[in-house]
């Protein structure tokens, strides 16, 4: 097979690819190999019914998608079915032990069309279509959506999938422009394998064995949209398929010790929504009632982000690491993350040891130590008052797209999710009772020695003196 993709090989030894080429069947396993081998009988060589089983037949860019495993397969896409179903799968080709930079570039080059100085490019407009099938298939699930709830759906998409690729300025893009944007949503590309996994499961094979198929359904973020999720998930990824509901303001009170109990003793990370909005101007009454938010976090930039088309706003903050409550100490690794979704698309990578939760200032990420009045941070920031009602988000370092603005607002829901199962939750629960536990042993064993005091200076019982 005369495989298109650059090979690395030795004669001792194969590249991922020739190695995929090799033993692609191998990969999959016994049901697997049963459901693809009913899709290739019903296919028959015939691209329109493949695109049907991919659930594609009306997605605009759906030919790129077959251009792009048509190149996968070295021109001979239905010779070698398996191998497109294989490279698409990022669980199968991680078994290749293939750098994702490696896997990312051979995917560029599978959409590019044309060179430039030598240099290969891809069509921005076919980026944006592939970026609009990708999230599509987020959650896609035909039964349930009508046809104009499905064609609304993919606008949306369209709409989404363009603040995402906002950071590249040139309709021929080259591959280092498309790298510094597809690395902050690096779980985007799992999409493919959502996609063609379908060839995975065979229908009739799933009714008949009772196997349910890999259908998405994210429920996670109840504040949050379903472009907004969608999103968030190509950021963090499957991390966020089991999480649970630790805090929501609406429901929990605003309240930084109701935040404190919900969120503290989890072990697993956490991801924290944000929503709000901004007023159009700051007064003097914005002046006199948030004297407190300002005094702590001084205003550094007059003027908003320029591209705001609505005062609505949305952040999320993800952090590996369990919350601790200090008044010194900041935590959190370097994998933190403060991702903007509304009105734009940001990512941006916290330092290590940079977010914080103090009693009565509030809590946020960007701070080298929890802050007190007056902060002169000068990084990226977001701040929440003890309050909950006000926070303030400032960005003074973007890579990618070259913004500085701040955003001073007021906050409409806060809400945290534990990425873990119950079993997590139980052993949060267990954490609070054992330290519930102590505090009562301390409680009681102080009241003890006081009484044991009061009785030796004959204040009480039969040490008392008339």
């Amino acid at each position: 097979m005369g495989n298109t993709f650059a090979t690395y090989s030795s004669a001792q030894q194969l590249s991922p690819i020739e190695t995929l080429e090799k033993h692609a069947w191998a990969l999959l396993s016994p049901f697997e190999k049963i459901s693809l081998a009913g899709h290739l009988k019903r296919i028959n060589n015939d691209e329109n019914k493949l695109l049907a089983a991919l659930g594609l037949s009306d997605a605009p860019g759906k030919e790129l998608m077959i251009r792009m495993a048509t190149h996968a397969t070295g021109n001979d896409l239905f010779g070698y079915l398996p191998i497109a179903v294989c490279w698409f799968n990022g669980r199968l080709v991680n078994k290749l032990k293939m750098e994702r930079k490696a896997f990312v570039k051979q995917l560029f080059d599978s959409l590019c069309v044309s060179e430039i100085n030598d240099e290969p490019y891809a069509d921005f407009y076919d980026l944006h279509q592939i970026y609009t099938i990708l999230l599509s298939a987020f959650d896609w699930n035909p039964a349930l959506y009508t046809d104009a709830d499905e064609q609304n759906i993919r606008m949306l998409d369209s709409h989404c999938s363009l603040m995402m690729l906002e950071g590249i300025k040139s309709p021929a893009v080259q591959y280092d422009e498309f790298y510094s944007v597809i690395k902050t949503e690096p779980y985007l590309l799992t999409s493919f394998a959502k996609i063609w996994d379908r060839l995975l499961f065979d229908k009739d094979t799933v009714i008949k064995d009772n196997i349910e198929p890999p259908i998405a359904s994210h429920e996670f973020c109840l504040s949050a949209t379903r472009e907004q999720k969608a999103m968030l998930y190509a950021t963090i990824g499957p991390v966020l398929d089991k999480s649970i509901r630790l805090f929501e303001g609406s429901r929990n009170g605003f309240s930084m010790r109701a935040f404190e109990v919900g969120v503290t003793k989890w072990e697993m990370p956490t991801l924290l929504l944000l929503k709000g909005w901004q007023p159009r101007k700051f007064d003097t009454q914005w002046k006199d009632k948030h004297y407190a938010i300002d005094s702590i976090v001084p205003p550094v930039y007059d003027a908003p982000l320029k591209k705001m088309t609505s005062k609505h706003l949305a952040f999320a903050l993800f952090v590996q690491t369990p919350w601790k409550l200090s008044s010194k100490q900041c935590f959190g690794t370097s994998d933190s993350l403060l991702i903007q979704v509304q009105p734009v698309f940001r990512v941006w990578k916290m330092p290590a040891g940079s977010v914080f939760l103090k009693p009565g200032v509030g809590l946020g990420v960007g701070f080298k130590r929890p802050p007190s009045a007056g902060s002169t941070e000068t990084g990226n920031i977001l701040f929440i008052d003890d309050t909950m009602e006000h926070a303030v988000l400032r960005v003074m370092s973007d890579e990618v797209h070259g913004d500085r603005y701040e955003h001073r607002f007021y906050i409409d829901e806060l809400e945290v999710l534990g990425c873990g199962t119950l079993e997590d939750l139980h052993r949060q629960k267990e954490l609070w009772e054992i330290e519930e536990n102590e505090a009562e042993r301390k409680r009681t064993f102080n009241v003890q020695e006081d009484i044991a005091l009061l009785q030796m200076d004959g204040v009480m019982g039969n040490y008392r003196s008339y």
